[in-house]
């Protein structure tokens, strides 16, 4: 556990209505939450959730920092409801409670299972408004499919007499610099004042453990935290676990890849170069070769031939003009050809295509 000392005990004390201002920015937190819920459970868990944590409750006598909590709960961060003044999202409230009152009853199942999943953003939200009544405020922002990249940015509106005492992490590695009012940037933030200068936070999650087996591929990012420590309260961060699982392509498959290169992961299938692949059959066996790219050119010949030199009663004969007689006029020849070995007439014996890169898993 860690535990921060108040170094200074005199605290900035703020009026109530510009407390409810200076809040909203601790609403990232819990839609952080509500993000959580409908990624790794389901949108109906968020649903049955969002219900049994607002609605029941009379709007009209909720204060207008209760009232903007749960519409941005409700509908979410930045939305145009949740922004909205005080009398429309209690009207927007009420009508998305008598909504969603009938699913919600029949799944409190869900809500309990989804109120396991969100109790640290609730935690966060709360520690981030007790900071921001002493004049600092905390902005969250998690970007990725996984939380993978989180900026948190610590600035006062007033001047604080509070320190920042930095982060702790598990599962994320972070960076951290302090950004005066002129735009000077340095990276020793730790044990500054905070006041007018803006400390900014990048923090990245850490690789994933990858594992492929029969085709499936599981990657799985540890729980994390990211704790921004000051010398008022600390405010704890929670990110899920995760746990995916996905398809891969098995070992020994052959793709065909539009580069000239194998990607990572890959080797080149030499057995198919300049070869067209065929399916193996009782005819052609798994991984034998044949064929050729293309018939070979034997070289130009000729055909020669004669006809036998006889007419139809049997007898060789001339062809002069003087001959008249009605049995030999009508007459034919018979033609024969020179043989050769066998041979082909050669040219190109491959259909369009295109070259890509064999590889092979």
């Amino acid at each position: 556990m860690i535990c921060r000392f108040l170094i200074f005990a005199s605290l900035t004390v703020l009026p109530m209505e510009l407390v409810a201002q200076e809040t909203s920015h601790c609403n990232a937190l819990l839609q952080h939450g509500i993000n959580n819920i409908t990624r790794y459970q389901s949108a109906e868990h968020a649903i049955a959730y969002k219900y049994h944590q607002n609605c029941g409750s009379d709007f009209d006598s909720m204060s207008d920092s209760r009232v903007r909590a749960a519409a941005v709960s409700v509908f979410g961060y930045g939305s145009g409801q949740a922004s909205g003044n005080s009398s429309q999202m209690r009207t927007a409230l009420r009508k998305w409670c008598d909504t969603n009152q009938d699913f919600a009853a029949s799944r409190t199942q869900l809500f309990q299972e989804a109120s396991t999943l969100n109790s640290s953003a609730l935690t966060a939200w709360n520690q981030c408004q007790d900071i921001a009544k002493k004049a600092v405020n905390i902005s969250f922002q998690a970007l990725g499919d996984h939380s993978n990249y989180v900026h948190i940015e610590v600035d006062s509106t007033l001047d604080a007499n509070l320190v920042f005492f930095g982060v702790d992490t598990d599962g994320y590695t972070c960076e951290t610099k302090l950004v005066d009012p002129a735009g000077n940037v340095t990276t020793n933030a730790v044990n500054q004042r905070i006041g007018n200068s803006n400390i900014q936070i990048d923090c990245q999650r850490d690789a994933p453990v990858t594992t492929e087996e029969n085709g499936v591929g599981k990657i799985e990012f540890k729980q994390g935290y990211i704790v921004v420590n000051t010398s008022g309260s600390a405010l704890p961060i929670a990110f899920e676990q995760v746990v995916d699982t996905y398809y891969v392509t098995p070992p020994g498959a052959i793709m065909a890849f539009n580069q000239a290169y194998c990607p990572e992961g890959w080797t080149p299938f030499k057995e198919g170069a300049g070869r067209f692949i065929v399916g193996a059959s009782d005819e052609i066996s798994f991984a034998s070769q044949g064929g050729r790219a293309d018939i070979p050119d034997e070289a130009a010949h000729n055909h020669t031939g004669r006809t036998n030199g006889m007419d139809d009663l049997g007898q060789p004969h001339p062809h002069g003009h003087d001959r008249h007689s009605d049995n030999n006029r009508n007459h034919n020849h018979a033609f024969s050809t020179s043989t050769v070995a066998a041979h082909n007439h050669g040219g190109d014996n491959m259909p369009p295509y295109v070259a890509m890169t064999l590889c092979q898993r």
